[in-house]
């Protein structure tokens, strides 16, 4: 379970702000892989020091950094991809709601 909290070496720069987000949605990939082996931690051994650890460290991601993801693309990204001409663009950002819920 120690490797729970294992995190990436990459480290992109502000200078390409799509590198960013890209390398956000990696991060919300490793939250959801973390989230996956903490269930199977669950029944394994119970809410132990290192699943509350784990669970902890899981909302504190999307409360803050992955919060602000959601907030740059939707007000900075999406906005800009709309004023695109390109009909496929579109087709995309209007398919990232899911069931009222945004992507």
């Amino acid at each position: 379970m120690s490797d729970l909290l294992a995190g990436s070496a990459f480290v992109p720069s502000f200078d390409n702000p799509l590198e960013m987000l890209l390398a956000c949605h990696g991060k919300i990939q490793a939250q959801c892989v973390t989230l996956h082996k903490l269930l199977q931690h669950l029944s394994s051994h119970g809410c132990d020091t290192q699943a509350r650890q784990a669970a902890h460290t899981i909302l504190r991601y999307f409360d803050t950094a992955g919060q602000n993801h959601h907030d740059d693309e939707e007000q900075d990204l999406f906005p800009r991809l709309l004023a695109t001409s390109n009909a496929e663009v579109h087709k995309l950002i209007a398919r990232r709601s899911v069931g009222g819920v945004r992507h």
